[in-house]
């Protein structure tokens, strides 16, 4: 998940979107806000957490109605698996307006992680991850299934379609949860994606119910 995390953010460091006019950070000039972004990313980049999460700290302190900040930071306490603060850092961003749809992938794959406890599996072979996500399902070990899925979507060496179903099976066991909510970010994820299909649009449509 790091690395397609951090080239997210890199995508939306360099974007227009990034730095809205009505996001100035009070007290910093829009170079000094980029190069502290640059900054947090390029730290998490080389796996230096606790610089990461001071500049965009220092960010948020500035503007605290910036959930961009909140969110980058959240993205850099996912990374060091702190996932219960990088938890809270992505409700926080949504509550302050950041809800594009990464932030609440993110969300998604921290409240997984804290679920799954230490049932993350990422040895064996994808066809025998998919199979131990499967089994748990059925059997209702659903923080074994939860793990599975997330090891396969936050492989970045895995093709596109292995991440889709894992987001798929993930969806289905967050609906046999009760959590229809993740589910449903998990179904618009796999469509955003490009897998619109019937089967997909008929889990969203099972989420949203």
């Amino acid at each position: 998940m790091s690395k397609v995390l951090i080239s997210a953010l890199c995508a939306i460091a360099v974007s227009s979107s990034f730095v809205s006019t009505e996001a100035y950070a009070q007290g910093l000039s829009r170079d000094q806000r980029d190069s502290a972004v640059f900054r947090g990313i390029e730290a998490i980049k080389a796996r230096q957490f606790s610089v990461a999460i001071s500049e965009f700290t220092k960010l948020s302190n500035n503007d605290p109605s910036n959930g961009e900040y909140i969110a980058l930071r959240g993205s850099a306490y996912y990374d060091s698996k702190d996932y219960a603060k990088a938890k809270t850092d992505f409700e926080n961003a949504i509550k302050k307006g950041y809800n594009k749809h990464v932030t609440y992938e993110q969300l998604n794959n921290a409240e997984s992680r804290i679920i799954a406890g230490n049932k993350v599996i990422g040895s064996g072979t994808v066809g025998e991850t998919v199979e131990k996500a499967s089994s748990a399902l059925k059997s209702g070990d659903y923080p074994t299934a939860i793990g599975s899925c997330t090891a396969l979507i936050e492989d970045t060496k895995l093709p596109a379609k292995v991440h889709q179903g894992g987001y798929i099976l993930r969806a289905e066991t967050f609906i046999k949860m009760g959590r229809k909510q993740n589910a449903k970010i998990d179904a618009e994820t796999v469509i955003n994606s490009g897998l619109d299909v019937p089967q997909t649009r008929d889990l969203l449509k099972r989420a949203s119910q």
